[in-house]
């Protein structure tokens, strides 16, 4: 089975939510800067960063962004440790149960 990293991605995960939960920006400020993200996306088929709109907006300065982004890190990186673990521990069960052992 395939580890989806994206539908395992907690809201809370996501760049707006971890700087409007650290006071680095406000919710609506944060929806603006999406509205603009999409905007750009849909009429200059262009992607641009959250936290880069935030920046522009000066609702965020870039060592914020540096911040959010360590944080994003932090908690994936959590979320893969503990992905690892369950797939080790359940190929050990599938292999007890089959009587024999993974190298």
């Amino acid at each position: 089975m395939m580890f989806n990293f994206r539908k395992h991605t907690k809201k809370s995960d996501r760049f707006g939510e971890i700087a409007v939960k650290k006071n680095l920006a406000k919710k609506e400020s944060v929806e603006k800067a999406l509205a603009v993200q999409q905007k750009h996306l849909l009429h200059q088929n262009l992607h641009k960063k959250l936290g880069s709109v935030l920046v522009e907006k000066g609702t965020l300065s870039p060592d914020n962004v540096s911040d959010i982004l360590a944080e994003q890190k932090k908690q994936r990186t959590f979320v893969s440790k503990i992905h690892s673990l369950f797939t080790r521990a359940s190929r050990a069960k599938k292999d007890v149960n089959e009587g024999g052992s993974r190298k």
